[in-house]
């Protein structure tokens, strides 16, 4: 990850690992309103399809052109695509789990085979071991959802716990407040551009945020939770997000990785301001440079004093939530391994000259 962080650009996921599966975002991130054109890579494990975008992402970059790259949610140490806003250009990785198909074939979606760089016999011959491999790969994913499932399980419990004390009108007012604070300054248009960024994953690297929201605001604000499974912050980011919309602004959501349609996170463009979950190392980031930084105490939602006799339950089953969570991330990680031993039989049978006369050739169209 830290080489990643050392291009520039900015940074997102594209997909996420969550209690429902494996959920992409690729068909409204790389969707014809942000991309005219769009590079799908075809090819497996090792070929180089990561290597191709950090390649064309150096090269963007040294050219000046504003580029966004997206991680693989399982390893974000590999990328999964890249935007050239300039150009209105993606190049992603088309293949399992966020298989990306052609919808206008040449007109739009341009395919680039690097599964033409391998030998095919010295495969055949690896079969057996690919096979093998890839059945225990696929249950360690199965593991992680499994356990992210039984997570939610016992996060659903702490919410219905401490639901009735949750004080809906109050957060509620609170988010108004804030929401009119915010927009009071938007000139208003006519329809506000929503897009979608993920800045949080679930990954064998463990729970990674990327702070490209917080980076790019000038002002940020923080939601604080007396605990996580209380879920005030996402009932605060819904509301104003839907304010948001009301007000035609443009918007910028990420989305819990471990939730589908759950919001963690809001960027608005044209006040540059984000809005997103406390982070401790963020709002000390933001007093280093100081930066505008304002931080909501989402405890004050919450009816504590009556709460009290509940907080032995709602400890034990946050712990078990806590307990579920290690070990979906310890199945992400063995996945991660075994990903890498898949990769190791490719990799002699890939021709590299070959991968890299196909990346010179798509390079120079693209520029």
């Amino acid at each position: 990850m830290n080489n990643l962080y050392k291009m520039g650009g900015k940074r997102y996921f594209a997909a996420a690992n969550t209690k429902d599966g494996f959920i992409s975002y690729f068909d409204k991130i790389f969707s014809e309103n942000e991309c005219e054109r769009l590079y799908i890579l075809k090819g497996g494990p090792g070929v180089g399809k990561s290597t191709f975008m950090k390649a064309l992402g150096n090269l963007l970059e040294e050219k000046g052109y504003e580029t966004e790259y997206f991680h693989c949610s399982s390893d974000p140490e590999s990328l999964d695509g890249i935007i050239i806003k300039d150009k209105r250009i993606a190049v992603i990785d088309g293949t399992s789990p966020h298989a990306v198909e052609p919808s206008l074939a040449g007109a739009r979606e341009i395919i680039v085979d690097l599964g033409k760089a391998w030998d095919t016999d010295m495969l055949f011959d690896k079969k057996a071991e690919i096979e093998r491999l890839s059945k225990i790969k696929k249950q360690h994913y199965k593991d992680c959802y499994t356990f992210l499932y039984s997570k939610s399980v016992m996060d659903s419990l702490v919410y219905n716990l401490i639901f009735p004390y949750i004080l809906f009108d109050k957060l509620d007012k609170s988010a108004m407040r804030m929401s009119k604070s915010l927009f009071a300054r938007i000139k208003t248009k006519e329809k506000g551009n929503v897009s979608i960024r993920i800045t949080n994953a679930v990954s064998a690297l463990g729970r990674i945020r990327l702070s490209t929201f917080e980076d790019e605001a000038e002002t940020c604000v923080f939601l604080k939770e007396p605990f996580l499974q209380s879920r005030l912050a996402f009932h605060f980011l819904r509301a104003v997000y839907e304010y948001a919309k009301s007000q035609n602004a443009d918007v910028t959501a990420s989305f819990n990785p471990e939730s589908k349609g759950e919001i963690d996170a809001l960027y608005f463009p044209q006040i540059k301001t984000s809005v997103s979950l406390y982070d401790e190392k963020l709002v000390s980031d933001c007093d280093r440079i100081m930066k505008k930084c304002k931080i909501v105490n989402c405890a004050r939602f919450l009816d504590l004093k009556a709460l009290r006799p509940l907080t032995p339950l709602r400890k034990f089953y946050c712990k078990l939530s806590e307990n579920m969570g290690k070990q979906a991330l310890e199945s992400l990680e063995k996945a991660g391994k075994v990903h890498m031993e898949i990769e190791k039989i490719y990799r002699p049978c890939t021709d590299y000259g070959t991968v890299e006369k196909i990346s010179d050739e798509i390079f120079k169209k693209i520029l």
